[in-house]
């Protein structure tokens, strides 16, 4: 996987950034992170998957509590990106959170948009997902299909095959002296 991005690469300063996130409080972001994992759970019924949300959710949580260092947030997105989203989500969550805080967005408000874009590159990424089985599907009913095709082609061309040599064998009969 791609070398996680951090703060610093949109000139946040980790220190006044976490001690903002802080401010916005715990149970805030226990209840953002609740809801998304709420919404994760409902989107996968598989037991190993509902155990990897779960598991994510809650390191995400014990390390929220613990420190304030980045390493939070950076494990927020691991999880993310390793279980419901590709690489580049985590990327452009970046990226819509530089956006937010140019925009002046309060943290809080922030902590919101990346909720929101984490849960739509899950929509989006699930839906690829799902077209991209459709589309497996589809291409081995067309396999099996053009094989069906294949096999009756060579049925058929048998069955004329044997037809024509009926019609030589009864050729010959009929041209022969009888014996």
């Amino acid at each position: 996987m791609d070398e996680l991005v951090t703060w610093q690469h949109f000139g946040f300063h980790p220190n006044r950034l976490y001690e903002e996130i802080y401010a916005v409080g715990y149970n805030e972001f226990l209840g953002a992170v609740g809801a998304l994992r709420d919404a994760l759970l409902a989107e996968f019924p598989e037991p190993e998957r509902q155990r990897e949300v779960k598991d994510g959710c809650d390191q995400l949580l014990a390390s929220y509590s613990r420190s304030l260092d980045e390493k939070w947030f950076h494990k927020f997105i691991q999880f993310c990106s390793s279980n419901v989203f590709t690489v580049p989500a985590h990327v452009s969550v970046f990226g819509d959170i530089k956006r937010a805080r140019e925009e002046g967005s309060s943290v809080d408000e922030v902590n919101h948009e990346v909720l929101a874009s984490l849960y739509l590159n899950f929509k989006l990424q699930q839906r690829i997902g799902l077209l991209d089985r459709e589309l497996e599907r589809r291409s081995a009913v067309l396999e099996r299909t053009r094989r069906e095709e294949r096999r009756l082609e060579v049925v058929l061309e048998a069955q004329g095959l044997e037809r024509q040599l009926r019609e030589k064998e009864e050729q010959l009969l009929g041209t022969q002296p009888e014996s």
